[in-house]
């Protein structure tokens, strides 16, 4: 990718016909005011092609087919439950059955203690029972963990062998009821990350060659002098099959991974179907496809220490040359998993700099307290890359921690950098029950931009960052119950659909004392269901809110007096609440409330999106 100017960026943006755009702007130069509006075309309704698509993407996917030829590595000299390894048992199987044309390689019942399994074409690695356990030595040697070509968060290295490898192999599968065991914990592999010290310090072995590897690959240091493994602390991924085709892995059990569980990096046919991820070590992400084209993960359980799936794309310069040469991750269809603990149960990023397109997410289900996002989005100027054409419907959020959704471009490094992140095409449906509090979108960062969206939620569905934050939001469609769009961030909501679900309160604002503006609705057309009939524009979240109506149609459901004190008569004294030339059946300003205005021409003429978001804005 190109590097842009923060100009060219607005310019490009506005030009595509997006569901959904995220992009943050940390340093945007002043711009035209209208440049942004003049270059975005009508919105435009594709949700149910896009889905037709997702259709097309499952042809090209489909299970490795194996020849009729089963060994069993108990004829190869392995011995379960003895405390010996199998290595070299199961490995001399698996090397012969490729030989032979291929087959499947069973492991009985027992448990094997094992170092690094390499994977070979035309075999497929069966852990036949329950009671089969893989159990990954914690004696770290070259012997047992070899140096092999990998990659690490993004970026190509030399390095401890991943616990399961492959390399440019094609029709590989690992199946079974059993599990692989990684046997890692804070005092084995974790502790490369970080180390609690009997003094309570924290020492992080990692860092120093974490660094080395990034300072490699901006220098476009080769990948063969990029050498880490022994004498070093960059922990190996448990499963990670790289330039492979037709790959498998269903049914088994991983946990307690060095680190992410199931990496394919620049795979072609990848599916995990039916797959329990148990594990919740540092970096322990569930699901991780890298740079890979047509990918299928179904049924499968996440109970994870980080992301449960990681959609990835490279790392700064390594994944923008992935990407210009057309291996960005594309054309993925998540499908009717159950996502517990993690830190976000699909989450794109943060490694995506050689982009991320065509992603289906249908019927999953997210319930825990301690999963803070069901969907997530993050990245920053350093790494950039393109997320587009992200679909999520039919999921069911039964809880999350923090937000349904949440989107930051601030990730890690913040907010500097040369390569902006795009965020296009991006239709999310959240189909939760009646929760309460459930968040639909959380923004975090300055300068973002919502296009063309359908966000659907009950209470608290649009948070809009935090003081002084900066979001614009375009032809959206935004639906809820109580406070759905509240927080304390400046917003601009031009051309929106308002829906209101419930008799209760459209907006929540918490401007500060020292913010001129909260939020603006301009052109929006205020509608709800059937039977609503009792919709307040507003309360105060907090002292001084600030929100504004102005050029709006708004339909009989809302209140003659218009806005609410939140039961506070303090508040009448501070929040800042305003209308100008409204229409409709619900805009009539007799009955409103006296603590309220309405705005005069001259004062409505003030009100700009370069005003309201000051001179560094669209």
């Amino acid at each position: 990718m190109k590097k842009i100017t923060r100009r060219q960026f607005l310019t490009s943006a506005g030009a595509t016909s997006a569901a959904l755009l995220l992009s943050s702007l940390p340093h945007a130069a002043a711009a035209d005011e209208n440049c942004l509006r003049k270059a975005t075309p009508a919105a435009t309704n594709s949700n149910d092609l896009s889905w037709d698509m997702a259709e097309e993407i499952l042809t090209h996917i489909s299970d490795p087919v194996f020849p009729a030829y089963t060994v069993n590595v108990l004829d190869y000299g392995a011995v379960p439950n003895d405390g010996k390894l199998d290595t070299a048992a199961i490995q001399r199987a698996i090397d012969e059955t490729s030989a032979h044309g291929g087959g499947t390689v069973v492991i009985p019942s027992g448990v094997y203690d094992v170092g690094a399994i390499t994977l070979k074409s035309n075999v497929n690695l069966h852990l036949e029972s329950k009671d089969t356990i893989l159990r990954f030595t914690r004696d770290i040697t070259p012997a047992n963990y070899p140096l092999v070509f990998a990659h690490y968060e993004g970026s190509k290295l030399y390095n401890w062998s991943p616990l399961i490898y492959a390399y440019q192999q094609e029709n590989i599968a690992l199946t079974g009821k059993g599990t692989l065991d990684g046997q890692a914990d804070k005092n084995n592999w974790w502790n490369w990350s970080r180390t609690v010290n009997p003094d309570g310090t924290i020492t992080k072995p990692g860092n120093k060659d974490v660094k080395l590897l990034r300072k490699m690959t901006d220098n476009g240091t080769p990948a063969e002098e990029r050498i880490f493994g022994e004498g070093h602390y960059l922990r190996p991924n448990f499963y990670q099959p790289i330039e492979c085709t037709n790959v498998l892995i269903e049914g088994v059990t991983i946990a307690n991974s060095p680190m992410w569980e199931l990496n394919p990096v620049l795979c072609t046919n990848f599916t995990a179907r039916g797959v329990t991820i148990d594990t919740h070590g540092y970096n322990n992400d569930g699901c991780d496809p890298e740079n890979c084209n047509y990918v299928l993960i179904e049924n499968c359980f996440f109970n994870t220490g980080d992301d449960c799936i990681a959609v990835k794309a490279g790392r700064n310069r390594d994944g923008r040359e992935l990407g210009e040469a057309g291996h960005p991750t594309q054309n993925l269809i998540i499908r009717n998993n159950t996502f517990a603990d993690g830190h976000g149960g699909i989450a794109c990023g943060s490694e995506m700099s050689g982009g991320i397109k065509n992603l289906f997410a249908d019927n999953n289900t997210f319930d825990s307290p301690t999963l803070n996002y069901a969907l997530r989005f993050k990245t920053n100027a350093e790494r950039g890359g393109a997320v587009e054409n992200i679909y999520l419907r039919n999921s069911k959020v039964k809880s999350v921690g923090n937000a349904v959704v949440h989107a930051t471009m601030l990730y890690d490094v913040g907010r500097d950098g040369d390569y902006l992140p795009q965020f296009k095409n991006i239709t999310i449906e959240n189909n939760a029950a009646k929760l309460g509090q459930a968040v639909s979108l959380h923004l975090e960062g300055d300068h973002i931009l919502v296009q063309n969206c359908r966000l659907l939620g009950n209470q608290d569905t649009v948070y809009t960052g935090i003081a002084n934050n900066r979001s614009a939001f375009y032809d959206c469609y935004i639906e809820g119950t109580t406070d759905f769009i509240f927080g304390p961030g400046r917003a601009w909501f031009e051309n929106c659909e308002i829906r209101s679900k419930a008799n209760s309160y459209i907006t929540a604002a918490s401007s500060p004392a020292g913010q001129e503006y909260g939020y603006v609705f301009n052109k929006c057309k205020l509608t709800a269901e059937p039977g609503i009939d009792k919709v307040y524009l507003g309360r105060p979240w907090r002292p001084y809110a600030a929100t504004l109506f102005m050029n709006c149609e708004m339909d009989s459901h809302i209140r003659p007096e218009g806005w609410h004190n939140w039961g506070k008569h303090s508040n009448e004294q501070t929040a800042r609440y305003s209308e100008y030339n409204n229409h409709g059946s619900g805009a009539a300003t007799k009955a409103r409330v006296a603590w309220s205005r309405q705005l005069t021409k001259k004062e409505a003429a003030k009100v700009t999106i370069k005003n309201v978001f000051g001179e560094e804005a669209w």
